[in-house]
Parts: structure tokens; C-alpha cells; sequence
């Protein structure tokens, strides 16, 4: 967690690597640093993060989704150039609005294959209305599911249904475990609340081990 910037290319054309989790510590990435990395397909970028800069995930064919920090100040050009599977976008509710539209011209060609999810709220319900204006596919973030009954020894992957990454926590680890990744492990019989937290809010869903 001491890593507060990553340089210029510096994982470009990694052809190996498929999924990158960033510390918040990192407050910069250089131009182009994850460029041509075919196998790309999950990254978690940190909290602390001030700007996407030029061509940073250009030719990551396989980048399906992503999730821009509130603390995003700026996108450069050619940031998702070229990421033709790139389905899921979330953005966050206290983002600027011009910065989110920044993201859209960087992905305007591929309009019709992507979602973007966002906490519908009166303070973004005017952004929302402009994203489906603009023949953008719109949707509530949230879990995909509120309610989920296992038996002992079953397991679960919970997710947010934008693909986001976000963390997680049990009421009552003894009958359901969670992992960082949102994988649910049924313990013992009993129930227990299973807390996602994406952008500072909280998405909850019930478990019941039978």
C-alpha cells in the first residue's frame, strides 16, 4: 500500500495478465501502462486515482468491465481504444458529469453492446436522462440477487451486477463466510447478512444455511 504511482507502459503488452487489483495508494498511472494486454479482463482501479491517461487499456480486446473512481479528475484520449468486449461501466454517483461524459467518447463505437450502471438517485436523475437520450443503455447498480439459501459446505458467488469490484463483510462469519471476492461459504445452519460497499454505500443481501 506504499505504491503511489505506476510508470509510463509498465505492464504494456503483459500478454499474461488477466486482472489487476490497485492499492488506494496509487494516485497516477502513466500513459499507455497497461496497453495490449490481450488477457485483461477484471481491474479494480484505486480509490485515490486522479486521472486516466492517454491509450492506458488501449488494445485490451478481453476488458469487460469497469468501475471509474469518484476521485477521477480527467480522461484522456484512447484510454479503451480497441477494448471491443467492454460491456460493463459503472460510474459513481458524485462523479462530475463532464468527466463521465469524457469516458462515453472513448467508447462511443461500441454504444451499442455496453450498460452503464449508476445509483439512480434525484441528484443524477437529469445524467441519466441525458445517458438515454444519447441511445445509452441504462441500470440501477445493485446485487444481483437479496436473498440467497445454501446448504452446509455449498458456496455462492455473490457479485454486483455491474461486475464492480467492491468489498465485503459478514454479520455472522460462522454460518457464512466471505471472501474478498465475494464468494459466500455456508458454514453452519443459521442466517447472516452478507454488507457489499461500492463507492461508500452499502448493498445487502440475506443468507440462510439450511
Amino acid at each position: 500500500d506504499t505504491v503511489k504511482s505506476i510508470g509510463h507502459a509498465a505492464f504494456a503488452n503483459c500478454m499474461n495478465l488477466e486482472s489487476v487489483r490497485m492499492a488506494d495508494s496509487v494516485e497516477s498511472i502513466g500513459e499507455q501502462a497497461f496497453r495490449y494486454c490481450r488477457k485483461l479482463k477484471n481491474v479494480k482501479l484505486s480509490n485515490s486515482l486522479k486521472s486516466l491517461e492517454f491509450g492506458l487499456f488501449e488494445g485490451c480486446s478481453r476488458l469487460y468491465n469497469i468501475a471509474l473512481p469518484e476521485s477521477c479528475e480527467s480522461i484522456s484520449s484512447n484510454v479503451f481504444s480497441d477494448c471491443r468486449r467492454l460491456k460493463y461501466i459503472t460510474f459513481p454517483e458524485k462523479m462530475n458529469e463532464n468527466i463521465c461524459k469524457q469516458m462515453l467518447i472513448n467508447i462511443s463505437r461500441i454504444k451499442s453492446s455496453c450498460i452503464i450502471y449508476l445509483t439512480k438517485s434525484d441528484k443524477n436523475k437529469a445524467f441519466v436522462k441525458y445517458l438515454q437520450n444519447q441511445g445509452w443503455e441504462v441500470e440501477k447498480l445493485d446485487l444481483q440477487t437479496k436473498d440467497v439459501s445454501l446448504k452446509i459446505r455449498e458456496t455462492f458467488e455473490l457479485r454486483m451486477n455491474s461486475y464492480a469490484k467492491c468489498t465485503w463483510e459478514s454479520s455472522n462469519p460462522s454460518v457464512a463466510a466471505v471472501n474478498y471476492y465475494g464468494k459466500i461459504t455456508a458454514k453452519n445452519k443459521g442466517t447472516a447478512v452478507i454488507t457489499a460497499t461500492l463507492y461508500g454505500k452499502t448493498y445487502k443481501c440475506k443468507v440462510t444455511v439450511k
